[in-house]
């Protein structure tokens, strides 16, 4: 909204008078103006307000293009503008009382509007009169061109009343100007501009938002420092034209931009007020103030291995041109880039191509020279506003492309090497780097018939020194197979295409070769003769006169011979070239050609043996034209003769174990023997004269031998004609002077000792059976579980078996150790065989162990086990002695009257003398008992002996407890410890159903009357319930007086009344006088007890009955810390009627009798629970204080419950401090009534709790103690 402008209220009206007055006057002053029929009134200048009343009388004479409108009457002002202009039209002013509509066409009577406004915004126009303020309208902002328009006032849906109307142009920014060097900006407005609403005071760098865009640039930021008019001077408020002194942050390339606006829509205003809106804005580039630069080149300044027919790019920073300001192209690129061969400083013409100024391609006219630097200068050039690039130049290296090759090659006379001359360095990669091998050539040899192969040795450079890559010239050394004859050849060339290369990687072609040489001729050897009586020496023939050096001017010497020798199995291992002489004798002088070589073996040949000679080296022996003989060259076999006496080799070496016993000893001959015809003779004259076989060493038995001689080179074989002894040792000497058949004779002499092999099965030599858990066994030697030495046995290559009377007991083999239960390897000889059984031995059964029949158990020379059993014994008893029997279960009642037999009854017979066990009572110091054991020591009798053993009893309400610590069978096993309890009863409790009731007081009186001691009680010593019988065989108070002290002992702590609702027989007749209650025993009635419950803590009730005589007992008790009172009775069926007398006290507020009556037969009369207080129902609902509290372990909670219709429903439970539920005691509804809950805490912890009584919307709560 344009006239609101944030401004106060009191300024706004201001503004609006100044434009009424200045409008009006100009309205008289265009009143000549005439309006069209569709025209109220003309507009003749800016800014205009006009007020006007729109009334009935005013045509409808427009329409609005928004029909939600309803409009009618209207009122219209025809403005023309004469340049483009950005109006804005208002009706908000205190005049106007009328919901108006606003709409502005450009031809009069259009239907169709450029704009149309209804309501301004909620806080628009506080000051109009119409309600509410916001129906005044407004168009904030519309552009409009040069033209006749109309602006249309009406009101919404028929709305009629005073209006006033402005209308006037918006200040607007019509362009800026940066200066050159970024220092400042000029922003030009539309009118003269202040910071006020009222035309007052300048425009401060804080009504502008300034916005900095880098957009690619190098420049980081701008602040504004001041604000000037445009001659640089302060301002003072109403220019048109404001300069922004900045500061640039960074060099600027023209492509920052900075955006400029207000900061809000009222941060400044025209002179009428009207505030520039935030929308309208200017953008403004900064300057360039950057050099071109020249970012990249492809190739990159000095970079090398340029392909020759590469293009070359030039990337800059920004467009560029010629220093004249034209666009470099392909016309005038010399006038900027020259291109030139460095070396040559030759001109390299190219066309230029661009697409943009600022990316280049040069493309030279033909392709580079290689291996040549070639430049680029750059020079006379500037960006497109005038900044100079200056000059530069870079420069790149052209690829060598062209594979290098063989120059020429020359053969050395002596056939020794070759040289290779290349027309440029080489190497053996293509990065330029490495040294090539012979592996990189191919030698193309055609050879003889006696130099048939050519074999590279070695490569060089021409000083004989390492290649190390980068040579030129090369020579390459090779050896020849046999003496060339002069007419073989060589040619060389790559072995492949990537085996040599230049520094520029081009790969010499495969097809490359030197020129065809010939090998030089030499000479050969042509025969050699052995010396047929000594090998003393050999005469050596050559082809040709042979020389010891190149030159020919001296002899050959030993050195240049080599002699090697092939034994063939021969004596003779080694020869050497003793001398070298001519035939005659005569020293070497050089150029003989048959030569003799003087010779020494070791040992003498045995005639089997060969030797070949040759020269020791490729150039120590040479013909007379230079020429080396080829190492290869070498003339042999040459068969020796023979010179040694016969030798032999024997079978069995000294030492030798393991030596089979079957076979014989035997003597091999390495060749025929001089043996005579008679052969028998001759066996029989060794047999007596040169062998002795004997046991052990050389002075023991001998062991008779036969002989036997065969085969050629002859066999000896000597067979004893006794079985040797497994793993025994013998001594063998043979001592002779034999013959071959060339008569070389010589001694052969044999003296040995050797070892019979293990061929005897292993077996066990010692068993252990010391614990039935285990077994160690020794064998007589190492065992493995293979017949090869190696591998373990295990649990299968055993068996065992039990021997017992009892079917079904077996054992086990769990796993084989060795002793110290580790695991075996192979090769033990002691053994741990571990057990288990399916049964615990008792010393009777027996075990036998035997190797498997599926055994492999084996000694180190691989004989088999065989299987014989190697143990049998009895097992160990491990059956530890347990009571198997008792004659009286555990926890059983024991006799107080009568001596009781315990008979403990061992599983087998047990050392009498050794055990240890005790008999204690829990109440008593002692217990009296008479022991003893049976016959077979398997059974223990203990007796405990009331009146028995000291005259002493059991205690009553006791438990003895019979404790063996300690007790071991005849094997010294002892059993576990077990301890036995028993209980005595409680003294009255005749029937043992651990309650004495008016059950036991029926047997009382019938034994009191009949004089039956059996029952007797007293006299008794102790306290109750621990009491001591001490019979004094007869009936008397003693005895009464014990009953009553154990029936109220029983009362007091386990007498609790049980709330038993059943029924039994007709209920309880009741007599009421007063607070008197009267019920009456018939005569049926024998014996029973009533049991009187009230609140705890209150008095008890009062019973009346007759005095006990020996036809009737009666007996009471009084609980009121627990809230009840107790009255039994027993009576012979000889008595009247007696009558019970109830007692209520005052105070007593709630009373129930629960009752038992029964026959003489101990049937059940009547039983039942009744209420014998008819007191009035409670008025008001009560909680009453527990009782007891505090309390241990259980308290009593008594309450009153009114009557109520409906009955609601009662809630009693029980909290702790954390308001936890502990326990719930009554939900559900309840009779009214008195009511008395005991709450057992026995599973509760010390400490605070809360009683809840919830009765209907009523709550009471009380606070309990319970103290463990």
């Amino acid at each position: 909204m344009i006239l609101e402008l944030d401004q106060s209220m009191s300024n706004r009206a201001i503004i609006g008078i100044i434009i009424f007055i200045i409008s009006t006057h100009l309205w008289a002053q265009n009143s000549i103006y005439t309006t069209r029929a569709c025209v109220d009134s003309v507009i003749a200048s800016l800014p205009f307000f006009d007020t006007k009343t729109l009334d009935d009388t005013m045509g409808d004479d427009w329409n609005f293009q928004d029909v939600s409108y309803n409009d009618s009457v209207d009122y219209a002002y025809e403005i023309t503008l004469t340049t483009q202009r950005n109006l804005y039209v208002d009706t908000c002013d205190t005049l106007t009382n009328f919901d108006t509509i606003l709409a502005i066409k450009d031809e009069c009577g259009n239907d169709v509007s450029i704009i149309e406004s209804d309501d301004g915004t909620v806080d628009f126009c506080p000051e109009a009169s119409v309600e509410p303020p916001n129906y005044a309208s407004i168009i904030d902002s519309v552009t409009l061109q040069a033209g006749t328009y109309y602006i249309i006032l009406d009101g919404w849906s028929g709305a009629m009343g005073d209006f006033a109307i402005a209308v006037g142009t918006l200040p607007e920014i019509i362009g800026s100007v940066i200066a050159s060097d970024d220092s400042y900006l000029e922003i030009h407005f539309s009118e003269g501009m202040y910071t006020e609403a009222t035309g007052e005071g300048p425009v401060v760098a804080s009504d502008f938002e300034f916005i900095f865009d880098q957009n690619g640039g190098t420049a980081t930021g701008v602040t504004i420092n001041t604000l000037t008019n445009g001659s640089g001077q302060s301002l003072t408020g109403g220019e048109d034209t404001i300069r922004f002194v900045i500061n640039v942050e960074g060099e600027s390339t023209g492509l920052e931009q900075i955006t400029i606006r207000t900061q809000t829509n009222s941060s400044i205003f025209n002179s009428f007020g009207i505030g520039l809106l935030r929308s309208v804005s200017i953008v403004q580039n900064l300057s360039d103030l950057n050099l071109p630069i020249l970012l990249s080149t492809v190739p990159e300044d000095e970079s090398i291995d340029i392909a020759i027919n590469s293009e070359i790019t030039l990337e800059f920073s920004e467009p560029i041109q010629n220093s004249d300001g034209a666009n470099i192209n392909d016309d005038n690129a010399e006038n900027s880039i020259f291109l030139k061969n460095y070396g040559t400083n030759e001109s390299l013409s190219y066309t230029l191509n661009t697409l943009n100024n600022t990316n280049f391609t040069v493309v030279p006219d033909s392709v580079l020279p290689e291996y040549s630097y070639i430049q680029i200068i750059l020079s006379n050039i500037q960006d497109t506003n005038g900044n100079n690039f200056g000059s530069t130049t870079f420069q790149f290296r052209t690829a060598d492309e062209t594979p290098p090759t063989i120059a020429s090659s020359a053969l050395a006379t002596s056939n020794e090497f070759v040289t290779l001359n290349f027309n440029e360095a080489i190497y053996s990669t293509d990065t330029g780097s490495g040294a090539i091998t012979t592996n990189d050539l191919n030698p193309n040899f055609v050879g003889s018939a006696s130099c048939s192969n050519l074999t590279m040795i070695g490569i060089s450079n021409s000083n004989g020194n390492a290649l190390t890559g980068g040579e030129t010239t090369v020579r390459v050394t090779f050896t020849l197979t046999g003496p060339p004859t002069g007419d073989e050849t060589i040619q060389f060339n790559p072995n492949d295409g990537a085996s040599i290369f230049d520094a520029a990687g081009n790969p010499m072609s495969a097809d490359e070769a030197t020129n065809l040489m010939q090998i030089n001729p030499s000479a050969g050897m042509e025969s050699a003769e052995i010396d047929t009586v000594s090998n003393e020496f050999v005469d050596l023939e050559f082809s040709a006169p042979v020389y010891g050096n190149e030159s020919t001017t001296q002899p050959v010497y030993v050195t240049d011979f080599g002699i090697e020798i092939n034994s063939n199995n021969g004596e003779a291992t080694s020869v050497i070239i003793d001398s070298l002489k001519k035939i005659s004798g005569e020293d070497l002088v050089g150029g003989e050609d048959t030569i003799r070589i003087y010779m020494s073996f070791n040992p003498e040949p045995s005639g089997v043996e060969t030797i070949t000679i040759s020269p020791s080296g490729e150039f120590r022996i040479f013909s007379q034209d230079g020429v080396a003989i080829p190492q290869s060259e070498s003339i042999g076999p040459i068969n020796l003769i023979d010179q040694s006496p016969p030798s032999a080799e024997i079978s069995i070496e000294e030492g030798s174990i393991n030596v089979d016993e079957n076979e014989p000893i035997q003597i091999y001959f390495d060749e025929a023997l001089q043996i005579p015809e008679d052969t028998i003779a001759f066996l029989d004259s060794l047999e007596e004269n040169h062998i002795r076989l004997r046991k052990e060493d050389n002075q023991g038995d001998i062991i008779p031998v036969e002989l036997s001689i065969t085969g050629s080179p002859p066999i000896l074989s000597i067979t004893p004609t006794l079985q040797l002894g497994s793993e025994e040792t013998y001594y063998f000497l043979f001592n002779a002077t034999l013959q071959d058949m060339l008569d070389n004779g010589g001694e052969i002499s044999y003296e040995i000792t050797f070892t019979i092999r293990d061929y005897l099965s292993p077996f066990v030599i010692d068993s252990v059976f010391e614990n039935n858990s285990y077994i160690d066994i020794t064998f007589d030697d190492e065992i493995y579980g293979t017949p090869y030495a190696i591998g373990a046995i295990d649990e299968n290559d055993f068996r065992v078996e039990i021997a017992s009377d009892i079917v079904g007991y077996t054992s086990n083999i769990t796993s084989v150790t060795d002793v110290n239960s580790n695991l075996l390897i192979g090769g033990e000889q002691n053994f741990r065989i571990n057990l288990e059984y399916n049964f615990t031995p008792s010393g009777a059964e027996s075990l036998v162990v035997a190797p498997s029949f599926g055994r492999t158990i084996y000694d180190e020379s691989g004989n088999q086990m065989d299987d014989t059993e190697f143990l049998g014994e009895l097992l160990k008893d491990e059956l530890v002695p347990t009571i198997e029997t008792i004659s009286l279960p555990h926890n059983s009642y024991v006799n107080l009257r009568k001596p009781t037999i315990l008979e403990f009854g061992f599983s087998e017979q047990i050392e009498t003398e050794n055990i240890d066990y005790s008999v204690t009572s829990k109440y008593a110091a002692t217990v009296p008992i008479d022991p003893v054991f049976d016959s077979d020591g398997d059974t223990l009798i203990i007796t405990l002996s009331p009146q028995g053993v000291n005259n002493t009893n059991l205690t009553s309400f006791d438990s003895i407890s019979i404790q063996f610590d300690y007790f071991e069978d005849t094997s010294g096993l002892t059993g576990v410890p077990i301890s036995f309890n028993y209980l005595t009863p409680m003294l009255a409790d005749y029937n043992l159903d651990t309650v004495i009731s008016y059950a036991d007081l029926e047997i009382l009186r019938v034994a009191f009357k009949d004089g039956d001691e059996e029952y007797e009680l007293g006299p008794a010593t102790g306290v109750a319930p621990q009491f001591i019988l001490d019979p004094d065989s007869k009936f008397d108070i003693e005895d009464g007086m014990v009953f009553m002290q154990m029936w109220s002992w029983f009362q007091a702590n386990y007498g609790e009344i049980i709330d038993d609702t059943e029924l039994v027989g007709r209920p309880l007749n009741l007599i009421y006088q007063g607070n008197k209650i009267l019920f009456i025993l018939d005569e049926s009635s024998l014996s029973g007890q009533f049991q009187f419950s009230y609140r705890p803590g209150s008095s008890p009730v009062i019973l009346n009955h007759r005095v006990s005589t020996p036809d009737r007992f009666f007996i009471k008790s009084h609980h009121t810390e627990k809230g009840f009172s107790s009255l039994a009775f027993s009576r012979s069926q000889s008595v009247e009627n007696d009558t019970i007398q109830l007692l209520i006290p005052d105070e007593d507020d709630g009373l129930a009798l629960y009752y038992e009556i029964s026959d003489g037969n101990n049937s059940i009369l009547q039983k039942g629970v009744m209420d014998i207080n008819p007191i009035l129902i409670p008025q008001t609902f009560t909680l009453y204080p527990a009782f007891p509290n505090p309390f241990n372990p259980s308290t009593t909670i008594s309450f009153d419950i009114p009557e109520s219709e409906p009955i609601p429903s009662v809630y009693l439970n029980i909290y702790d401090l954390r308001g936890r539920l502990v326990k719930s005691l009554i939900n559900g509804a309840k009779m009214p009534g008195k009511y008395f809950i005991q709450w057992d805490a026995s599973n509760s912890g010390t400490g605070i709790y809360f009683v809840h009584l919830i009765f209907g919307n009523t709550v009471k709560t009380q606070k309990i103690l319970l103290l463990k």
